[in-house]
């Protein structure tokens, strides 16, 4: 593969990672927190931000939850890949 086209890949990767993390800390902040901090008590669900909790529907807490697993998997693909080429870099 070309090297400009691997550049390309690996801009628009970290890009992603970047771009998915900050919407998901955007969407905490505007909701009162994410579901990872949240909890469910029966039929209710809470999001949770540094120890408080606002009551939610379940849609919402099932967004927030699927939203922060996607973050934070983007963000971990989007470090992997600017470590690898950063080893790339200092082995070539």
């Amino acid at each position: 593969m070309p090297m400009i086209i691997k550049i390309r890949v690996r801009d628009v990767i970290v890009f992603s990672g970047i771009t998915l993390w900050l919407s998901w800390m955007v969407v905490s902040l505007c909701l009162g927190g994410d579901a990872f901090l949240g909890k469910e008590e029966g039929e209710k669900y809470f999001l949770g931000s540094h120890g408080n909790y606002t009551e939610v529907s379940r849609s919402v807490f099932t967004f927030s939850r699927i939203q922060g697993y996607v973050a934070w998997a983007g963000w971990s693909v989007a470090v992997l890949v600017a470590i690898a080429e950063h080893r790339s870099r200092k082995a070539g």
